[in-house]
This record gives structure tokens, C-alpha cells and sequence, in this order.
């Protein structure tokens, strides 16, 4: 409530809105948000899982990990995907999208992860098998850059769980940030 009053102007603390609202009888309601992610009900070629729950990577840029999630915004959903290097777990790529087209998010979060990265031929890209993952201009952009794809059995949600770690960290830091993401995140 305090952060919906500072966006639209008003001057005021948590503890200030917390207090008049207990004063007023006045009790917040949460609205539980929730919004699936993974659509593996899809026609294309599914990858074999190479990982096996194999979560070490003896180097970088070895093994990478992806998952895509869901930040709930004032103004709608916010789409977020992140690669995660298994070697040091760190995020190597993200994007953030307002729609959940792969071109936005998973391609675009490959190539930032490219560009940042250079990773040598052989990398295996393991991911969920969502219709973004498997996605044949994915797919293609897998192949330029020499990747092996990897793809968790499906129900099997702990076979990607350092992504889902990785991009649920990412996904609480987005919510504590006190601006608001549409000033932050915009899409042409």
C-alpha cells in the first residue's frame, strides 16, 4: 500500500500507512498472483536430458542452466529469464519482456549471455521443455553457437532447480525495489 501512495505522489512511510490502516479497521488483502510458465504441451522435438541432475560443472562455461518466470507489476505481468552458469552460479544472461514470445525472452537472454560470455562449442544448454525453449529460432541459435540442448523430463522441476533458484533470487530482488519496474523496464 505505502509503495502504490509513493508512486501516485503521496509523501509516507510503511509504518505510517500501517498505522493508520490499523487505526481505520482497515486490513490488506493479498491478492495471490500466479501465472504458469512452462507450456510443454507443443508439437516440437524435445531434447534428451544430458544433465541427469548432474548440477557441477568442472569449468566455466561448460554447463548452463535457464528458467523463465513472473514478476506481478501495477501495470501486469513481467516476464523474466535468466541463464545461470552451474559452474560459479552466476546469472551469464537474463531479459525481461512483457509478453512471453521466445524471440523476447529466451533468445534475447541467449544472446545477452553470448555477448557477455563467448562460450566455447560443446556448452549444454539445459532448460525446461516450455514451447520457448523449444522454440526452432531457439533451437537455430543453439546450433550457430554450437550448444548441445538439454531438456528436464517433463513434471521433473528439480532437474532445472539452480535456474529456478537462480531466477526466484532475481525475482525477490525485482519486487523489493522500491521504483517501479514500467519506469525501469520498457519495450519499444
Amino acid at each position: 500500500m505505502a509503495v502504490e501512495l509513493r508512486f501516485k505522489g503521496f509523501k509516507c512511510s510503511e509504518a505510517k500507512v500501517a498505522r493508520l490502516m490499523k487505526d481505520n479497521g482497515i486490513r490488506a488483502q493479498r491478492k495471490e498472483h500466479f501465472k504458469v510458465t512452462t507450456d510443454s504441451k507443443h508439437n516440437e522435438p524435445i531434447s534428451p536430458n544430458l544433465l541427469n541432475q548432474d548440477f557441477k560443472a568442472e569449468a566455466p562455461k561448460r554447463k548452463w542452466v535457464s528458467d523463465l518466470t513472473y514478476i506481478w507489476t501495477l501495470q501486469g505481468w513481467l516476464y523474466l529469464t535468466i541463464i545461470l552458469d552451474l559452474f560459479d552460479r552466476r546469472i551469464v544472461g537474463w531479459a525481461l519482456s512483457e509478453r512471453m514470445h521466445s524471440q523476447v525472452t529466451t533468445i534475447a537472454a541467449l544472446e545477452d549471455a553470448v555477448r557477455r560470455e563467448h562460450p566455447a562449442p560443446g556448452l549444454i544448454f539445459h532448460s525446461d521443455q516450455g514451447k520457448q525453449y523449444a522454440d526452432k529460432e531457439f533451437r537455430k541459435l543453439l546450433r550457430k553457437h554450437k550448444m548441445i540442448q538439454s531438456m528436464s523430463g517433463k513434471g521433473l522441476s528439480a532437474c532445472d532447480l539452480p535456474a529456478r533458484c537462480g531466477a526466484g533470487t532475481a525475482h525477490r530482488q525485482a519486487i523489493a525495489m522500491t521504483m517501479p519496474w514500467q519506469r525501469v523496464f520498457s519495450e519499444p
